[in-house]
This record gives structure tokens, C-alpha cells and sequence, in this order.
């Protein structure tokens, strides 16, 4: 399979003058991998597999967006074919503000209202939808230009303009809605924590599950920032056990987890163990299929380490992973790499950087065996945004696999 390395020279070359559009840096070996990973997503054909294409180089360019390699980020927004471009820049126009490029955020920001006021037009019959029009309903219809105007909300948020960020947030579904005021209830809970309780509290009694979780992990937020208010850490927590009941448990283990970490970090080891310990009683009383237990455990394992429990948690770790060769032969094998990634997370998280290191090249052996190259990139993405995510693993250090899966896409899809 051959590639075309279009953007990766142009961006080092332009680097040295970029260095103001960048935050923590990426080495140029990883540079390379992330292109030619983005360039692999990029052979996806249109049919049946532009929606797979799209989603998987939103999540390359997530990562780049989050490690502050905004011009190939950008380069690479502009492969994207359907609504996730405009949704990508407008958080690529935050990132811009964030780092005092008001003049760049503005420019695209000005590319997205375009866009989003052309699909308002036509949605009102203002503009008539023949020619370049014809498709645009279509591909912005319902959630897809309100995940638009949301983020053109937390931008002008973000950028202390409420009047616009309130006009791009009316009249977008629910749903959507939520991101929005979860964004406006965490700009102000380190000054205002009644305001801030306020808009968790008015989600938190709505019927929309988007608002429900969104306000959650506001008051969660909050339990952190206010954790040595014992009155307002004791409403909080009584609030978020009581609130979470009927939620799924993915997100209330994710709770439990946080503001065990948080009462660690307070020097209150007993709540820590106590909330750490409903978090292991609810994954256990409540059997979830592999594809979900193994990355809920991973994530009780590493939180164990982070609140002190360390030798407890390396044990823990070894035997998640024991686990997974006594179940490997019942696992789907386009789905092992999303069993193995979290085997390979907690023995990261836990000091085991070999165990860690090998796990990971074993997902990535796994993604192989699946004769259709989708399952392949959907494995890639998700492997590298875990490594990337890791502070003592490098794609350097799996790079060899990781090509050898790449130089592997093709038909059959």
C-alpha cells in the first residue's frame, strides 16, 4: 500500500515559525506516525464507510488539537465531509483563544457562522436549496447544525460574550443544549459556587439525559473545587450519590472514582476508600459484557494506585490481565483491542511500562486478525489515543507494529 506524505513536510518546515500555535509538544517520530495514521483513516472509501472515515479522523484530530499541533489539524479538517469539520473548528478556534490567537480563532469563527447561517437560511426557506445548496439540509440536519451552534456557544462563552454565545445556543435540541450550559455552570464555579449550583441543579431536574449526566459532572466538579467546605462537601456528595441512581454505571463509577481521588488529594483517606469501594461493590453486583468490564475495572485499578493502594493495584493489574487469557477465546476479535488497551492502561498506570508496552503490541496483533480493514483503523484510533494519552509510552515504542497494521489496510473494507 503505498501513501502520500502531503502535509507532514510542510508542517516541519513551517514549525519554527509555529511554535506560538503549539502546546505540549509532540517529538517529529510521532508527528510522522500521527500523519501517516490520519493518511490510513483517509483510505476509507466513500461507500459504505464515509461516516467510520470522519469519526475515526475526528479522533486523530482530537489528539493533535489537544497536544497543540493546530496546523495539522487544521490540514487535516479539511479532509472531514460532513459536519464534524465545522463542530472541529469551532474547538480549534477555543484552543486558538486559549493560547491568544484572537486573530485566528476569529477567522475560523467566521468560516463556521457562514456555514451556520446558510443552513439556518435555507431550514427558514430564505435561501433556496438547488444547486451547491441542494445536499446542505441533508448533511445539517436536527443534531448535526445544533452540535454546530454549540460550539460556536462555548466559543463566544469562552470568549466572555455572552450575548452571542445565548443567540447560538436558543432553539438547538435539548440534547444539545446540554454541553452549552454544562460549559456556562464550570465558567463560574470557582467564583460564584451558588450560581454555578444553580444551573447544575436546574440540568440535574430536567428530563433530558444529556443534562442529567452534564450536570453531574458539574457537581462532581465542584466537590473538587470545594472539598475543605465540609457543608458544601456533604450537600454535594449526598446530591451526586442520590442524583446518579438510575444512570448507567459507567458514568456513576467515573463519579465515585473522581471524588475518591479528589478526597486523596484533601488527605481524607477514609472517604477516599469508602467512595472508591462503592465503585468496586457496583461494577461487581452489576455483570457487564467484556467490552465494558475490562475498561470500568482498568479504571478501579488505576484509581486504587492514585488514592495510595499501590501493591494492591500492580496485583490487581496481573490479574486483569489473567482474566483476559482465560476469556480471549469468548471474545469477538474486533473487539479484544478495546479489552487489551485497558489491560495495558492499568499496568501503565501501576509502573509495569514493559507489561504495558507488550500488552499494547499484542492489541495490535489482535486488530489483525480481522479480515476487513474498518475493524483495523477503528483499533488503530483507539490505540494510539491511548498511548498518546500515557506519560511513560512513547508510539515509538510500538512503532514497527503500528506500521505493519497500517501497511495492512485495504480490501476487503
Amino acid at each position: 500500500m503505498k501513501y502520500v506524505f502531503v502535509l507532514i513536510g510542510l508542517f516541519l518546515f513551517g514549525c519554527a515559525e509555529q511554535m506560538d500555535d503549539r502546546g505540549e509538544q509532540l517529538s517529529v517520530s510521532e508527528i510522522k506516525i500521527l500523519d501517516r495514521l490520519a493518511q490510513t483513516v483517509l483510505t476509507l472509501p466513500d461507500m459504505p464507510h464515509e461516516r467510520t472515515r470522519n469519526r475515526e479522523l475526528a479522533v486523530v484530530i482530537e489528539s493533535l488539537i489537544e497536544r497543540g499541533e493546530l496546523s495539522l489539524a487544521t490540514e487535516y479538517i479539511g479532509r472531514i465531509t460532513n459536519w464534524r469539520a465545522e463542530e472541529l473548528k469551532t474547538r480549534l478556534a477555543r484552543e486558538y483563544l486559549d493560547i491568544g490567537n484572537l486573530t485566528q480563532a476569529k477567522e475560523i469563527v467566521k468560516e463556521v457562522e457562514w456555514l451556520a447561517n446558510t443552513i439556518l437560511g435555507l431550514k427558514s426557506g430564505e435561501i433556496i436549496a438547488t444547486g451547491e445548496y441542494a445536499d446542505y439540509l441533508e448533511r445539517y440536519d436536527d443534531f448535526r447544525i445544533d452540535r454546530v451552534k454549540s460550539g460556536l456557544s462555548q466559543y463566544y462563552l469562552a470568549l466572555d460574550d455572552k450575548p452571542l454565545a445565548e443567540s447560538w445556543s436558543a432553539d438547538i435540541l435539548p440534547s444539545e443544549q446540554a454541553a452549552f450550559t454544562k460549559s456556562k455552570a464550570l465558567a463560574v464555579a470557582e467564583s460564584d459556587y451558588d450560581a454555578s449550583l444553580a444551573i447544575n441543579n436546574l440540568m440535574l431536574g430536567g428530563e433530558i439525559f444529556e443534562g442529567k449526566v452534564a450536570a453531574l459532572d458539574g457537581l462532581v466538579h465542584l466537590y473538587g473545587l470545594y472539598f475543605e467546605n465540609i457543608e458544601k462537601r456533604e450537600l454535594l456528595q449526598e446530591k451526586i450519590l442520590s442524583s446518579s441512581i438510575s444512570l448507567p454505571i459507567m458514568y456513576r463509577i467515573d463519579w465515585l472514582l473522581s471524588m475518591s481521588v479528589v478526597a486523596h488529594e484533601n488527605g481524607k483517606q477514609h472517604i477516599a476508600f469508602e467512595l472508591h469501594d462503592q465503585a468496586v461493590n457496583l461494577l461487581s453486583s452489576n455483570p457487564v459484557r467484556p467490552r465494558l468490564f475490562f475498561p470500568l475495572k482498568s479504571k478501579i485499578i488505576i484509581s486504587n494506585y492514585k488514592i495510595g493502594r499501590t501493591e494492591e493495584a500492580s496485583t490487581q493489574s496481573q490479574e486483569l490481565y489473567a482474566l483476559y487469557q482465560a476469556e480471549e477465546g469468548s471474545i469477538f476479535n474486533i473487539h479484544r483491542a478495546d479489552v487489551l488497551v485497558p489491560c495495558a492502561e492499568a499496568f501503565d498506570a501501576v509502573g509495569l511500562t514493559d507489561n504495558a508496552i507488550r500488552v499494547f503490541k499484542e492489541a495490535i496483533k489482535n486488530a489483525m486478525i480481522n479480515s476487513n480493514s474498518r475493524p483495523r483503523i477503528e483499533d488503530l484510533t483507539v490505540i494510539m489515543s491511548s498511548i498518546l494519552d500515557s506519560s511513560s509510552i512513547k508510539l515509538g515504542n510500538v512503532e514497527p507494529d503500528l506500521l505493519r497494521l497500517m501497511e495492512s489496510v485495504g480490501e476487503p473494507w
